[in-house]
């Protein structure tokens, strides 16, 4: 059957690296016919590599391309064994069926893979690379022939197949290279060096930051050298071609920079951090002014030259945080402040950054206009008062300091809802009302605090009495059914009182066209002498010429206390009488004589009291009699023989009054 008589390759000797396809040729010593996929495993370092059939079948040389993939190296490509085909289920035969004989030369003898090409493999390599006795390095950033600029941070990488253990020395070149020599064909090596300035000596890292310093030559090359670890192997290996201009950027901000802190009632601090060293600039603005320019900014104006609130402007270091406190602000204001930064070299930035700020309020509430006094009687619970602002939380508390007992003080009530709202409150029911104890008195305190934490001066009346009950009269001088006519009207109560009334309303008698008649009380008057406990005397002294002679009077007594309870009686049927009566004495008459103590008189209307006196006309003997008269006997009228039975002696003279 057929026999492997060489394995070869059709790409060129030389470096490959990473990407690259290298088709590998075993040639057979007669036609072959393929099936499957026959496979062919190289020595690339750690990893062998497998590469898969790809054509030829029919002819006498088989087809394996091989691509170069991360971590392949070999310093002369080859398979790794003499068994190195193998037929992966598949088939090799000639036309006629005989199976072909895999076997390859030995690695590197006569007729094998590395004995006919000089393929060096180096996953790191890309073609065009320079090579130096098998060395490469290649700059990959930053690119050739780019501008680099004064100030700014650029990471120099390179590539390249030098062990990382060799230094790596990276100098710019002003003066002594000609053309860019930015591709691998074109090399520094036998610069001299002493015209060179040396940026860093390194480990062979394969990267380096660099901050490009003010050149005094602007066009110039990087060049870079490896030294081994004994100093005995030196290679130049590729340059770099860079023009280093001026800086001409902008600085900018360091990640959440500018930022505020420390916000009080009238003041902030501004803090700012950038990358390179300069001056930051700022100005405060109302809130909502139009965006001033960065130049606006440096000016310390706002937009077309309005005035600010604030500006300033603050010396920076690079990555060092300055801190500006900005002071004299109102309270409770929303302001817009614009930074803008400056370098060393004066690249403004093309736009100030803005950032919103609020003083806060550091006003505390105040309470005013609180309906209780003190020393005062109230009857309900009802309060009134004003809050300044709106209130986060506010409480009046009733504390019990005399009068009847009262187990559940103190009485904290918080205010609830609308009762937390800016402005006057008036009469209101709380939300949270307390329950108080009739005759108890209290302190009551007002307090409250904002949104922002301040506490409002506690307000207090001290010494209220909270009294439900009315007070009770009695004593009075007008009783149901009574006659009256111009008189003192007197009663007593059981406590203090503020007013009162006695209202006449005719019910009967007389036409009354002017009724109601009604006349303040006066008083109260304290009393030594207590009426059942009672010890305030009210009193006034009725002199209603407007009542009607004969008239008949519901008489109303309204008295009402200090805590505004009222008490209301009122006396029925009591007739309005300013007529005296007229009364005659018909029998005996004057120097008569009688037998019996019998009298006849006659009276003009009915009488509430009819009295007679007899006085013995001898003084000195001293004996008198007197008598009242009831029932019947005090009507309008005639009334004849009217029996006395009076105590008087015999024989004697009287005088008879009636």
């Amino acid at each position: 059957g057929p026999t492997v008589t060489s394995v070869s390759s059709t790409a060129d000797n030389g470096t490959y690296g990473i990407g690259s396809v290298i088709p590998i040729t075993v040639t057979f010593d007669e036609s072959v016919i393929v099936t499957g996929t026959p496979q062919l495993t190289l020595e690339t370092g750690d990893t062998d590599v497998v590469v898969d059939y790809s054509s030829g079948s029919g002819s006498s040389i088989l087809t394996f391309n091989y691509t170069v993939a991360s971590g392949h190296t070999s310093g002369d490509l080859d398979y790794g064994s003499t068994s190195a085909l193998a037929l992966n289920s598949g088939t090799i035969k000639d036309a006629v069926g005989n199976t072909a004989t895999l076997t390859f030369a030995s690695p590197g003898a006569t007729n094998s893979l590395g004995a006919n090409k000089a393929i060096v493999i180096d996953w790191r390599y890309v073609t065009g690379d320079y090579l130096y006795f098998n060395y490469f390095a290649t700059f990959e950033s930053p690119a050739c022939d780019n501008t680099l600029e004064v100030g700014q941070t650029y990471t120099i990488k390179w590539r390249t197949n030098v062990a990382s253990d060799w230094d790596v020395y990276l100098y710019y070149f002003s003066a002594g290279v000609s053309g860019d020599y930015c591709t691998g064909g074109e090399h520094p090596y036998g610069y001299d060096f002493s015209t060179a300035e040396l940026i860093v000596a390194t480990l062979n890292t394969g990267s380096y930051d660099f901050i490009i310093p003010d050149y005094t030559i602007k066009k110039g090359h990087f060049v870079i050298k490896f030294v081994s670890p004994s100093g005995s192997n030196t290679a130049v290996l590729n340059n770099m071609a860079v023009t280093i201009i001026d800086d001409k950027t902008p600085p900018t901000f360091t990640s959440n920079y500018p930022t505020i802190s420390d916000i009080l009632g009238t003041s902030f601090k501004l803090k700012i951090k950038s990358d390179e060293t300069g001056v930051g600039y700022y100005v405060l603005l109302p809130d909502g002014s139009t965006a001033p320019t960065s130049t606006e900014v440096k000016a310390g104006t706002g937009s077309g030259g309005a005035s600010a609130v604030s500006y300033g402007s603050k010396s920076l270091t690079a990555s060092t945080e300055a801190v500006e406190t900005i002071v004299d602000l109102t309270s409770e204001t929303s302001y817009d402040i614009y930074v803008v930064m400056e370098d060393a070299k004066a690249n403004l930035q093309s736009s100030p950054t803005k950032l919103d700020v609020r003083t806060p309020d550091i006003t505390a509430p105040t309470i005013s206009s609180v309906s209780l006094s003190s020393n005062s009687h109230v009857n309900h619970t009802k309060v009134s008062y004003t809050l300044s602002e709106a209130a986060a939380s506010g409480t009046i508390t009733w504390i019990r300091t005399g009068g009847s007992a009262d187990s559940n003080s103190p009485h904290a009530q918080a205010l609830a809802g609308d009762e937390l709202n800016t402005g006057a409150h008036t009469d209101i029911t709380l939300t949270n009302n307390p329950t108080l104890v009739d005759g108890a008195i209290y302190t009551i305190s007002f307090d409250a605090k904002d949104a922002a934490g301040n506490v409002a001066t506690t307000v207090s009346a001290n010494n209220v009495t909270y009294d439900v009950s009315p007070s009770t009269i009695t004593n009075m001088s007008i009783i149901d059914g009574d006659y009256v006519g111009s008189r003192e009207i007197i009663f007593v109560s059981d406590e203090l009182t503020t007013s009162g009334t006695v209202t006449f309303t005719r019910t009967g008698g007389s036409e009354d066209a002017g009724s109601p008649h009604s006349k303040t009380i006066e008083g109260p008057t304290s009393i030594d002498n207590q009426y059942n406990g009672y010890k305030y005397l009210m009193n006034t002294v009725v002199d209603f010429t407007s009542l009607v002679d004969a008239a008949i009077y519901t008489v109303n007594f309204s008295v009402t206390d200090l805590a505004g309870n009222q008490t209301s009686i009122d006396k029925k049927n009591v007739t309005y009488d300013n007529t005296p009566p007229v009364s005659v004495l018909l029998s005996p008459t004057s120097n008569s004589y009688t037998k019996d103590a019998k009298v006849s008189y006659s009276l003009s209307e009915n009488a509430k009291l009819v009295r007679f006196y007899w006085n013995n006309t001898n003084s000195s003997l001293g004996d008198s009699w007197e008598t009242e008269l009831t029932g019947d006997n005090l009507k309008a009228g005639d009334h004849i023989d009217v029996e006395l039975n009076p105590q008087v002696t015999d024989g004697q003279s009287y005088h008879i009054n009636m």
